[in-house]
């Protein structure tokens, strides 16, 4: 159960002037940040999220698998 594609949930709300986005899927496996060749195919996720959150983590789900967050300030 480590890793099923395809099974995500997606939470989209706002606190104050800051929205927050939240992604859980059923791997436990914590997210990594990596720095991809121009050949790989994926692992570019986490580098957008990096760019364009304030603050970005995750946390262990007690429904099991990980909630991966995102802080983002609101567009002007």
């Amino acid at each position: 159960m480590e890793s099923q594609p395809g099974v995500v949930g997606v939470g989209l709300y706002r606190i104050g002037g800051r929205v927050v986005l939240e992604v859980w899927d059923r791997s436990r496996l914590p997210p990594k940040l990596v720095n991809p060749s121009m050949e790989d195919v994926g692992g570019r996720g986490l580098l957008l999220v990096d760019a364009l959150a304030t603050v970005w983590g995750y946390r262990l789900s007690a429904i099991g698998g990980k909630v991966v967050y995102a802080t983002l300030d609101e567009a002007a």
